[in-house]
């Protein structure tokens, strides 16, 4: 088993023999006497670019001149009665009123083309079970090309934990087999995170960001909830905009705002969040001890609703609101005025002490949880072992790794590992069970004969000394050096690209030459800075002026830098769906990924995209940076509506006109959309003719309408050369443009690059099911097994 997880993780060859691999009774079996003890009291009771004139190819020449100026090829009467004898699955609409299907006919490529970064999780599990039932093996593997962030995965990690704890509840043992594997197509932190979630729900993360999101609006957002007009003229009051102005003001202000914001939403916060701002205030009064102060705070509060309540007094509404302010404000200047130094003093005792008392209890309530469950479940213990057993062996040998100088050859595991009375370790209590096995009992003598207790605190606390503390520091973490406040050593080249993003700010905070210069030396190719585990869209969407934008610029150049060594696209161009539908992340992705397309593609369709419209247009994408580059794709002219056919129909009629090589014509068409298709598409006219639903689904489909393109190329001279349409899905949706067998089509989902590069220097035939095998035929995958 150790040797094999290392091999995992490592990125080694598996044995197609499966000579090496143990058991599957050895792999999931859970030694009996292995303890998990948590904090000793739980055991004791506890109290409660510019447009090219020629590009030296007379389709694109065509193309850029002509686009706007071409007429509609009349074709012969199309027969849709004339379909084909495959069997096909059943049909719908979709929102825009579009006949399409409702799956693919193989439930293993719905969940691959459906599931995407937006899904509800009720669709998942919905999903899971048909797949599953389907190809076990194959589902296995989609659910890890979820949370791929290398190879062809889609990077979708909130999908991927849907999926996990689904796949706990239904196949523990193949879940607890297979953590090795998880941790290498995501990464080390997802194994706590499953155990996390199994503990305290499913929904933990969503709540706990709506929590947090509800109390930074009441703490930071201030009175501009009220009205937006009063911020300004609050900061106005305040004198904020003078800088020699007293930092108490400021923080006056701040106490004012954060107050006014609690009134103004009090029926909309549950009681427990007001109680919270309320104990919030007192505290927050009682550090204003000098009668300086106080006065300060009187007549700046005075100044403030006086001068607000002026402006608006003919408001009757807003005017009660600042009037129910002043009340809540009167009262507590009463009680400072009305309380002593020894009763304030006293007041703050006990309450600290009670905020004390309920943070140990939640803290014993979270050890006895995982306790609880780790002695009574056994598929959670098994879990539990096998995720320790990863972290265990992966520190053990980095530690040898350390003491050889192979820097090169340590993990991130180190990194990820749940520090010591981390929010992970109080949850999981994974410190514990990886000390224990990093130091067992057996192999050192200081260690036997005293109680469990004392061996486990004594581990844990050497497990922090002796491996994370070493280990860490080898991997030239940035979080090292930020936390001993050496911003000077940073080695910025060795930051990763998410790292780069979230701490680029404090960088030019706190090492400002250092951190522009270096940004300098990637500008001119004399060192390189990450970009590997951003998602393009990301990256557009952090796009500012300044150093904060030339970051990713930088990773931009850098992901196509990577992309263009693994080959180019020929003959391929983006038909990018910017419609109101999109509105949100899915239009960034569109327009990130539609960009991509565009760079990655050979001339002479470089830096061009198609409209996705009526009538549809081919653009040359203008702009001297990614920025500018971004708002012209945005601002295409879309027409409302989404025309597949008249895409194609304007590549046939340029190549006809042209009188164009069969080998001149574009290849591969990339449909970046919701694929929520409206009633602008032919096979929709004949639609409305028809009444009766079964003679709607033998009549017209996805499929009719791809057969009525093959048919149309085929009488103008290029039925051998027809463009294939790589349908990729950017929002969750039901609807299925075609059936899994469909040639000269794929169905894509998600907001990763990866799945771009199995269509780099490939000109191959493709097919739904063929593309979503390929998609998970890397080496990678080969290592996951299905046990129950």
């Amino acid at each position: 088993m150790k040797p094999q997880i290392l091999s995992i993780l490592k990125g080694a060859k598996p044995n197609q023999n499966h000579v090496n691999i143990p058991s599957i009774s050895q792999r999931t079996r859970i030694p009996s006497p292995a303890l998990l003890l948590g904090p000793p009291e739980i055991r004791t009771p506890t109290t409660t670019a510019p447009p090219q004139v020629n590009s030296g190819d007379p389709f694109m020449n065509l193309m850029v001149s002509n686009y706007n100026n071409t007429t509609t090829i009349s074709t012969p009467s199309m027969d849709y009665n004339n379909t084909t004898t495959i069997p096909r699955p059943s049909m719908g609409l979709t929102e825009n009123n579009s006949p399409t299907f409702l799956t693919s006919g193989n439930p293993c490529l719905d969940f691959f083309f459906h599931v995407v970064p937006n899904t509800p999780p009720k669709y998942l599990n919905q999903q899971l079970p048909l797949a599953w039932a389907n190809d076990a093996l194959t589902t296995l593997k989609l659910i890890c090309n979820l949370r791929g962030v290398r190879g062809t995965g889609k990077c979708d990690k909130e999908g991927f934990y849907t999926a996990a704890l689904w796949l706990f509840n239904h196949h523990p043992k193949t879940l607890a087999y297979n953590v090795a594997s998880v941790a290498a197509f995501g990464y080390f932190k997802d194994l706590p995170e499953i155990l996390y979630r199994l503990l305290e729900g499913q929904n933990v993360r969503k709540t706990q960001k709506r929590n947090w999101e509800m109390i930074k609006a009441i703490c930071y957002k201030g009175p501009g909830q009220v009205d937006g007009l009063m911020l300004p003229r609050v900061r106005h009051i305040a004198g904020l905009e003078r800088s020699t102005h007293p930092p108490r003001d400021a923080k006056l202000l701040r106490l004012w705002e954060r107050l006014t914001a609690v009134k103004s939403n009090k029926k909309k916060l549950e009681e427990d969040e007001y109680k919270k701002v309320q104990k919030w205030w007192a505290e927050e009064r009682d550090k204003l001890k000098s009668e300086e102060a106080r006065e300060l705070m009187h007549k700046k509060l005075f100044d403030i609703i006086k001068n607000a309540v002026a402006r608006y007094e003919q408001d009757s509404d807003l005017h009660f609101l600042y009037q129910q302010i002043w009340d809540v404000f009167g009262e507590c200047l009463k009680s400072m005025e009305a309380d002593n130094e020894a009763e304030r003093n006293e007041r703050i005792r006990l309450e600290k002490e009670k905020g004390r008392a309920l943070r140990h209890q939640k803290i014993f309530d979270m050890a006895r949880k995982v306790v609880s469950r780790y002695e009574k479940d056994y598929d959670f213990r098994l879990l539990h072992e096998q995720i320790s057993d990863v972290f265990a062996e992966c520190l053990k040998s980095d530690m040898e790794c350390l003491k050889k100088h192979q820097r090169n050859k340590i993990s991130l595991a180190a990194k990820w590992c749940p520090s010591l009375e981390s929010s992970f370790d109080k949850a999981t209590l994974l410190c514990e069970s990886i000390a224990r096995k990093v130091f067992p009992r057996e192999l050192y003598p200081e260690y036997q004969g005293i109680e469990e207790a004392h061996y486990a605190y004594r581990v844990r606390d050497r497990l922090r000394k002796e491996v994370y503390v070493p280990l860490r520091r080898a991997l030239d973490l940035p979080e090292v050096y930020m936390t001993e406040r050496e911003w000077n050593s940073i080695p910025y080249n060795r930051v990763a690209s998410v790292a780069m993003e979230l701490y680029k700010d404090r960088f030019l905070q706190k090492d400002y030459p250092r951190f522009t210069n270096y940004l300098e030396e990637v500008k001119a190719g004399k060192t390189k800075i990450a970009a590997g585990a951003r998602l393009p869209h990301e990256i557009i969407k952090s796009l500012s002026d300044g150093y904060e934008g030339q970051v990713a610029e930088l990773q931009w150049k850098r992901m196509v830098e990577d992309l263009l060594k693994l080959g180019t696209m020929r003959n391929c161009i983006a038909v990018c769906d910017v419609s109101g539908s999109m509105e949100g992340i899915p239009m960034d992705v569109s327009v990130a990924l539609g960009l991509l397309v565009s760079e990655l593609s050979e001339e002479p369709w470089k830096g061009k995209v198609i409209t996705f419209s009526q009538n549809p247009q081919l653009h040359l994408i203008r702009g001297s940076d990614l920025q500018s580059k971004c708002l012209f794709v945005r601002e295409m002219d879309w027409g409302m509506n989404t025309d597949f056919q008249k895409v194609f129909d304007l590549l046939l009629q340029v190549a006809v006109n042209g009188q164009l090589k069969p080998e001149k014509m574009i290849k591969k068409v990339f449909v970046f959309s919701d694929m929520e298709f409206d009633q602008a598409s032919g096979h929709n006219r004949y639609c409305y003719s028809i009444r009766d639903q079964n003679e709607w689904q033998n009549n017209s489909s996805w499929e009719t309408d791809y057969e009525v393109i093959q048919r149309k190329f085929r009488e103008r001279g290029y039925g051998d050369v027809v463009p294939q349409i790589v349908f990729w899905n950017l929002r969750h949706s039901e609807s299925t443009p075609v059936m899994a067998t469909q040639p000269g089509v794929a169905l894509l989902s998600g907001y990763s690059k990866n799945l771009i590069k199995m269509f780099l220097d490939d000109d191959g035939q493709i097919r739904p099911d063929l593309i979503m095998e390929k998609a998970i035929s890397g080496k990678e995958y080969q290592h996951l097994v299905v046990v129950d």
